[in-house]
Formats: structure tokens, C-alpha cells, sequence
């Protein structure tokens, strides 16, 4: 597997709240900036006399949230969503932050989580025309199979043997996912009964030692193969590095760490 990083700067990257931003639909409701007027009022259990609104709270909790996972490199044991939780408890005692603060930005990433995930639905889908994608298939199928059509040259139709050696071969493939979550799996390759390597992905905050690096901030994979059973392997990923080391989680034991790494 394969996981696309930015560059990595001097200073340790923080860990950042998977919050979506969302500053630029803020509409004004009550008197007061909300970032929808859409979210059913009805729905809520707690009075709407929001104190903050839900842009603000989730910047304010997204530089918490960083603040607190640099802590991770003193105390690797710590563990950032229970101090946000103190502090959030810590804040609703004071008065300075009220349960409907908190239910209004669920609500708010709630709906935004889901509105992204039906883009991306749709886009993956693409065409659901029946009458549409049968012409879309058979035109890509008549490209490979009377190649010259397309050139603007005399059909000519390729041997059956040459089309069909064409449609099966072997297809190589890299995951690159420009925003990951915990719980992504993905085919890492694919040749049935040949290459069908697949992964999961653990944690985003690993913490990993090798030769050359040591961090708080280390993607962890499980990856396996059908072809393989009892077979598992963990990976940890480092941004602007990559792969800096493989250990067994079941079945024969082996270990890779990283030793050296060159740019350019």
C-alpha cells in the first residue's frame, strides 16, 4: 500500500480534529450566525441559546484537538479524545460552552459527513442511464476491438486471440487516498488467484521506532492476501517518507525497518 503525504516540515506535525470547515455557508438565523438553516429545529434535545456558533466552536476545538495530540510526544500513553472530553466538561461546568454548542455542531458535521459521502456516491456511480451505459460499454469494447475505427482509419477487427489477451491481462494499481480514515480497505492489486493483496487501515496516530525515524504520527495497516490464510502483516506509514516498517501480526515472523531514506 501506498499513502500520498504532503512535505513534512521541521517541526512535528500535530494531530488535527477531522473536522470539515465550514465558514463559508454561514447563515444568519435568530438573530445569530448558523452554519445551516436547513437542520431541523425539532430535532434537538437541548434549548437553542448556543453561546458560540458552529464555526467558530469547531475551529476553537479543531486547535484544542492539535494542541493535545502534541502532548502525545512527551506521554505516548495519553490519550487526546479524553482530555478534549475533560476540557469540554471543564467548560460546560464553567458556563462557557452549553450542550446545545455541542449539539448543534453534531448536527452540523452530521450533515456535512453525510451530504460529502452522497457526492461521492454519485460520482463513483456516474451515469445511471440504462439505455446510456449500455452505449458506453459497447463503445469501449468496440475501441478495443476495432482499434483503427478509432483512428479514423479502415475498420479492421483484431484477431479474437490478441482481444481477448487484452481484456485479461494483468492490471497494476496504487492506493493514494488524499484524506484517509481509520476503517479504509482497499485491493492493493489485483490477478485472481495470483496477486490479491488487500488492506485496512488501523490507526492514524501510531506511534513507531526505527532507525532512521521515530514518531507519534504513524499510519498502521493491516494487510493480507486470500492466497495466504493466516497470513498478516502490519505497515507503518510515515508522512513524506512512506513505508518504515513491516512486522508480522500472524503467521511466520518477520520484521523490516527502515534504515536509510534519500529525496529526489
Amino acid at each position: 500500500m501506498a499513502k500520498g503525504a504532503g512535505r513534512q516540515s521541521g517541526k512535528k506535525p500535530a494531530a488535527r480534529m477531522a473536522l470539515r470547515a465550514t465558514e463559508q455557508i454561514a447563515l444568519p438565523r435568530n438573530g445569530r450566525k448558523a452554519v445551516r438553516d436547513d437542520l431541523p429545529v425539532d430535532a434537538r434535545a437541548f434549548p437553542d441559546s448556543a453561546l458560540l456558533n458552529p464555526a467558530a466552536l469547531e475551529k476553537d476545538l479543531g486547535q484544542l484537538f492539535g494542541t493535545l495530540g502534541d502532548l502525545r510526544e512527551r506521554n505516548p500513553f495519553g490519550n487526546s479524545v479524553k482530555l478534549l472530553a475533560l476540557e469540554l466538561g471543564k467548560r460546560l461546568d464553567a458556563g462557557k460552552l452549553s450542550y446545545g454548542d455541542i449539539e448543534r455542531l453534531i448536527q452540523q458535521l452530521s450533515a456535512e459527513a453525510y451530504a460529502h459521502r452522497a457526492e461521492r456516491l454519485a460520482a463513483y456511480v456516474g451515469e445511471r442511464d440504462e439505455a446510456k451505459n449500455e452505449a458506453a460499454i459497447r463503445a469501449a469494447v468496440r475501441r478495443v476491438a476495432v482499434p483503427d475505427e478509432a483512428r479514423g482509419k479502415k475498420p479492421s477487427p483484431r484477431p479474437f486471440a490478441e482481444f481477448q489477451a487484452l481484456l485479461e491481462r494483468e492490471l497494476f494499481g496504487i492506493v493514494m487516498t488524499a484524506h484517509p480514515q481509520v476503517g479504509d480497505t482497499h485491493r492493493q492489486e489485483y490477478l485472481k488467484g495470483e496477486a490479491e493483496d488487500q488492506y485496512w487501515l488501523v490507526d492514524l496516530a501510531q506511534r513507531v521506532r526505527t532507525p532512521f525515524v521515530t514518531t507519534s504520527h504513524a499510519v498502521l495497516t493491516l494487510e493480507w492476501t486470500r492466497l495466504e490464510p493466516g497470513v498478516i502483516d502490519r505497515k507503518y506509514f510515515v508522512r513524506g517518507i512512506g513505508l518504515v516498517a513491516e512486522l508480522s501480526a500472524q503467521g511466520p515472523r518477520e520484521t523490516a525497518r527502515l534504515v536509510h531514506h534519500t529525496t529526489g
